[in-house]
């Protein structure tokens, strides 16, 4: 079902190791600009020595999840719109 919004992953780096406390407060600080914009969180994936998260949105545009961070002052090395392949 196409709901019209597009898949978007957010890969950051961290300097200090991030926590699960740590992801929970980004997740609370961006939550406010997201719904503004009709965006929302999927999940997130942490490396195993926590220095980098990987994590999906689903947005209306790109640039929403883009703004989002930016209004929330937290940092992403790259933002993509991807497409998820669900194994049958």
């Amino acid at each position: 079902m196409d709901d019209g919004l597009v898949c978007i992953l957010v890969d950051s780096t961290w300097k200090t190791p991030i926590t699960e406390v740590r992801l929970q407060t980004s997740l609370q600080q961006i939550t406010p600009y997201l719904k503004k914009y009709g965006a929302h969180w999927q999940r997130s994936l942490v490396s195993a020595d926590g220095s980098r998260t990987l994590s999906t949105f689903k947005a209306p545009p790109v640039e929403v999840v883009e703004q989002a961070y930016q209004q929330a002052e937290i940092s992403f090395l790259h933002l993509y719109p991807v497409d998820q392949i669900i194994a049958a």
